[in-house]
């Protein structure tokens, strides 16, 4: 059941629908080598407006040849005649694919990654993060261990504690937004290793805080569990 309902929310019903939508862009490509390079996607979350969100989707690829080849079996699958029209930001040449209900696709190639979004500045910030070289707010330690995990895990799940209440409040009733109250406080960061198998979905990985005072705070008071079996025992 809980998993049937889980199914059903707004965020990951939105993820089904533009993985499939990618999925019908790629089809049909004329170059057996495009899909072993897109072999990995990062989909971060975030907050676009007033309970409002969208995702960025960032592929690394090995070359630039990569890109031109997904630009051609884009053109081949778009879904209406509109052109794809292309601009410049920051150095970087960034294209416009529009659709019906003025919703527009906006990717890029910029240093090694194909990065895309249905909102544009989501595609234009991460340029921007990527000038400034500074990923997970500027956590060394973190991003090291992201690059240790990520490169081995088939799944990696990360969650920033400072902003994700706010992400939640886009999808979920007021109720259950008081319940995540000073959820900001609890970490900064957190890195999960994601594995499945078929009877449960296990997560490993790391919780990052400059003050662990809080989680301190879980274990005060706490006794181990009484054990009654041994007290029955002869």
């Amino acid at each position: 059941d809980y998993w049937t309902q889980a199914g059903k929310s707004k965020w990951l019903l939105q993820l089904k629908a533009n993985i499939s939508f990618f999925d019908s862009l790629l089809k049909n490509n004329t170059s057996g080598n495009l899909s072993a390079d897109l072999n990995s996607m990062l989909v971060s979350f975030h907050i676009t407006g007033a309970e409002k969100f969208d995702m960025l989707y960032v592929v690394p690829v090995k070359t630039k040849e990569t890109f031109g080849v997904l630009m051609d079996a884009i053109k081949n699958n778009k879904p209406n005649s509109e052109e794809i029209t292309s601009r410049q930001f920051d150095g970087v040449e960034i294209f416009d694919m529009p659709f019906e209900g003025n919703k527009i696709f906006t990717y890029a190639f910029s240093r090694g990654l194909i990065i895309g979004s249905f909102t544009s500045f989501l595609v234009e910030d991460a340029i921007r993060q990527q000038r400034l070289g500074k990923p997970f707010g500027g956590s060394a330690s973190f991003e090291k261990i992201y690059e240790k995990t990520s490169a081995t895990a088939s799944y990696s799940l990360c969650v920033n504690y400072k902003s994700f209440k706010k992400f939640a409040d886009t999808f979920i009733t007021d109720d259950a937004g008081k319940k995540l109250a000073g959820l900001e406080n609890w970490a900064s960061w957190q890195l999960q290793e994601v594995k499945f198998n078929k009877s449960a979905i296990a997560f490993e990985g790391y919780l990052q805080n400059d003050d662990t005072l809080r989680q301190m705070q879980i274990l005060k008071n706490n006794l181990p569990r009484r054990l009654q079996l041994l007290e029955a025992l002869p």
